[in-house]
C-alpha cells in the first residue's frame, strides 16, 4: 500500500477559515475520492498539540493499493482540471503545502 499526504502548516488568512475548511470537506475532497488509483482519503482536522510542533492547519491521506495506483492519480485529467479550485483554496492559505509519498509495509 502507498500513502501520500498532504500537509498543510499555517494558518488560514483571516477571515477565510471558514470558506477554505468548507471548499476542502464540500468540494476538494469528494472531488479527489473519484480519482484513479485512489482507494480512500482522508482529511484529519488538526485539534490538540503535544511537543510544541509546527502550526498544523490539516492534513489529507490519500491511500493507494499500490504504486500504480498513485501514478495513475498523479497523471489523469481529473486532477488537473481540479487544479484551478486548489489554487483558489491556497489562495486563502497562509503557509505551506508539502506532499510526502509513504511505502506502508
Amino acid at each position: 500500500m502507498m500513502i501520500r499526504t498532504a500537509l498543510w502548516i499555517g494558518k488560514a488568512k483571516l477571515g477565510q477559515e471558514g470558506r477554505l475548511k468548507a471548499m476542502l470537506d464540500e468540494e476538494l475532497i469528494p472531488a479527489m475520492r473519484k480519482f484513479p488509483g485512489v482507494a480512500n482519503i482522508k482529511l484529519m482536522w488538526a485539534r490538540d498539540f503535544e511537543d510544541s510542533p509546527p502550526e498544523v492547519f490539516c492534513q489529507v491521506l490519500i491511500e493507494y493499493a499500490s504504486p500504480e495506483g498513485m501514478r495513475q492519480m498523479l497523471a489523469c485529467s481529473e486532477r488537473a482540471a481540479l487544479r484551478p479550485q486548489v489554487l483558489e483554496a491556497l489562495g486563502m492559505f497562509d503557509g505551506s503545502v508539502s506532499h510526502i509519498n509513504y511505502e506502508v509495509s
